[in-house]
Formats: structure tokens, C-alpha cells, sequence
């Protein structure tokens, strides 16, 4: 993986501290209020959602044991459906609640900020990027690509989110359309087998996770999303300089000579004018 170089804003695969969009809300709380104060309030939302799922798995426990102590006082209802068989009652009121005390499962919360501070500065920069900012990202990332770098894709490390449209931060995106966002190659948690669980089987760690996404800069080009990965090479600009004639120019012939050389055209002409 890259390191970020100062002010490089394409060069890394994923958020550092020395990232430009995990530095920038920290070097510039005072010049952009909107920006802290979106982060303030996304973790307030937090500590309320934190608060309400602690009250949610307090009340299913105590459904539960209300459960269990009505099932303990019935009977099952049962009839002989031969003189050796006995079988349950599909209207079995106790059967009925033992199924529901076993089928009882709570919605796993998962923060929606890393743990880090430095990756969430970086979510919120995403959601409240500045557009000359995004814009000059943008410009630099398909600078570099058709100038001085290519893509190298990673098919088995597909983008499976992005922070701007999680449906806890979505509210709080106040950025335009960028070729340049944050996603990650690993899946929201309540999109897994593992998004629920019985409120009386774990303890609280098993309801209230930490954030698992990644927070990985992702680009789109060509159609396709992919993780940021541009692998740097020499910059030649001159193909992108050059002038290339039509087949049926008077000129055709001649620039292949120009085009085989390590100078541009223009080079060419300010020689031929000396």
C-alpha cells in the first residue's frame, strides 16, 4: 500500500493519518463549521442509537422471561392419533410460545464511524466535501490516469458500499457526484448472517458492534467502480500534445519521423526555424 505524500489527494489506496481528507477537517475546524458540526451531530446520533438499542435488548430479555414463565405454567395440548402415537396440537398455546421464545431475535447495531478518528474526519470531508476540492481531486485522479498511470484491478476486492449513501449518512451528504469517493471492499453488517441474534444467548457486545467497513478511496472510470489503485509511471504528455494528421494531409507521410523521437512536434518546429 501508498503512503500519502504531502498533498497528494490520489496517491493512497486507503485512509491514513496523513491523508489529505482525514487531515483537513482537523487542520480546519474554524474555517469549516458546517463540517464540524455534521460530525458532532452524526455522533450524537451514535450515542442515541446505542442508548435505544440497549433499551430494545432490555425489553426483548424481559419479553423472554415473560415467555418462558406463561409456557412453564401450561400443558401441551396433545392427541393420541393412533392408540401408540401422541402427537402435539397445531394450536399448542405452550408449543406456540416456546416457538416464539426460540425465534426471538435483535437487530445487531453497527457504529456508523470508524473507530479512528483520523478515518472519520475522512468520512465527513466525503459528505461535506468542498466542491473546488472534489473538483481538483477529480481532475488530478483522471490527470494521472491517462497521463501518467493506469488502473490495476482487483476483481476480488469489489466495492460492496460507500459511505455518502449509507442510510444513517445519506441525510448528512451534502456533496455533489465525484469520480473520486470512499467506499469499502467489505460489506455493512447488517447486510451479513450475522445482523441478528437472541437477546438472551450473547451479552451486550453482540448487539452493539463497532464499525467494520473500510475506509478505502474508491474511483470510477470507463463505466466501472473500482478501489484506487493507480500505478504511477513516467509522465509522457507528448502523445496527448502532438498533433496527429488526418491519413489524407500533406504532412502524413512526415510525422512519422516526429513521432518515433523522444521530443513534440512543437520542438521540431522551433528547430526548424533556427
Amino acid at each position: 500500500d501508498y503512503d500519502s505524500k504531502y498533498p497528494s489527494m490520489i496517491e493512497e489506496r486507503k485512509v491514513s493519518v496523513n491523508s489529505f481528507t482525514a487531515r483537513f477537517l482537523s487542520e480546519n475546524t474554524g474555517r469549516v463549521p458546517e463540517m464540524a458540526a455534521t460530525k458532532v451531530e452524526i455522533l450524537q446520533d451514535i450515542e442515541e442509537a446505542i442508548a435505544k438499542k440497549k433499551e430494545e435488548l432490555a425489553y426483548a430479555r424481559q419479553k423472554c422471561q415473560q415467555i418462558r414463565k406463561a409456557a412453564a405454567a401450561m400443558h401441551h395440548d396433545t392427541y393420541w392419533a393412533n392408540p401408540t402415537t401422541e402427537v402435539h396440537h397445531p394450536q399448542c398455546q405452550k408449543c406456540g410460545l416456546e416457538k416464539s421464545l426460540q425465534d426471538a431475535t435483535v437487530e445487531v447495531y453497527e457504529t456508523v464511524l470508524p473507530t479512528h478518528e483520523h478515518q472519520q474526519d475522512a468520512v465527513v470531508f466525503e459528505l461535506c466535501a468542498p466542491m473546488e476540492i472534489a473538483c481538483l481531486r477529480d481532475v488530478l485522479y483522471f490527470f494521472a490516469l491517462e497521463v501518467c498511470g493506469s488502473i490495476e484491478l482487483d476483481e476480488s476486492r469489489q466495492v460492496r458500499a460507500y459511505w455518502n449513501t449509507l442510510p444513517e449518512l445519506e441525510k448528512y451528504n451534502q456533496a455533489g457526484k465525484q469520480f473520486v469517493n470512499l467506499g469499502s471492499s467489505v460489506k455493512p453488517f447488517f447486510k451479513s448472517h450475522y445482523s441478528q441474534a437472541h437477546p438472551e444467548q450473547h451479552d451486550l457486545s453482540r448487539f452493539i458492534v463497532p464499525c467494520g467497513l473500510l475506509t478505502e478511496f474508491v474511483g470510477y472510470s470507463k463505466h466501472k467502480t473500482h478501489r484506487l489503485n493507480i500505478i504511477f509511471r513516467p509522465a509522457d504528455v507528448s502523445e496527448h500534445c502532438n498533433v496527429y494528421f488526418h491519413s489524407d494531409s500533406v504532412y502524413s507521410k512526415s510525422y512519422n519521423f516526429v513521432n518515433s523521437t523522444d521530443h513534440t512536434q512543437n520542438e521540431v518546429l522551433v528547430a526548424q526555424n533556427d
